[in-house]
Order: structure tokens, then sequence, then C-alpha cells
């Protein structure tokens, strides 16, 4: 059994290190661990998506009310984040334990 470090409250890392650091035994089943990350990369995706292509703009983008450069872009940048999803997630299917899935990241 694998050991998870949890950090503060939330699982965050605080701002100064050494503090409210816990260390416990991580009890998770590999597929529950790979279930919970893949849906903080799911929700990465979508705010990522959300931050440069808002709902409003899609809805516009699809009805066809935008310019079509602006259309490109937004279907651009939404083929890039979702492609970038589906590599994180073979990346998370693959890890063979709790530590490797959990070193999976949205930035890395």
């Amino acid at each position: 059994m694998s050991k998870k470090t949890v950090y503060g409250i939330g699982g965050f890392k605080p701002k100064s290190t050494g503090k409210n650091i816990i260390e416990d035994a991580d009890a998770r089943s590999l597929i529950e661990a790979q279930t919970e990350r893949l849906d903080m990369l799911k929700d990465f995706c979508r705010k990522a998506i959300l931050k440069d292509a808002p709902e409003f703009k899609q809805r516009n983008a699809a009805l066809g009310l935008l310019e079509q450069s602006e259309v490109d872009a937004i279907s651009a940048h939404l083929q890039t984040n979702m492609a970038k999803y589906e590599q994180k997630k073979q990346e998370v299917l693959k890890a063979t334990n709790n530590d490797d899935v959990d070193a999976i990241g949205w930035n890395n």
C-alpha cells in the first residue's frame, strides 16, 4: 500500500511548506484513484475551455452569429483541450499504482 501525502484543507499544498502536512496510508484502490484523477482532469479541461471560450461564445458560434475566424479559433481551442484530456486519460489508465496516477496533472 502506498502512502499519500495530504496537504492542508481540501488537499491543496499550503503556501508555507512544512505545516499541516499529514502522512496517511492511501487506502484507495487503483480504480478509485484513476476515477478521482479523471474527474479532476475533466474539471481542469472544462475550466481551460471556458476560460477562453465561455459558453455564450460557444453558443453564438453554433448559431452562426460570429465571424468564421472566431468560430475557427473557438473550435481549435476546444479540440486542443479535448485532445489534451484524452492524452492525460490514457496516461491515467496506463498507470499501475496510485502514486503514478496522482503524479499526472493537467500542466505536466
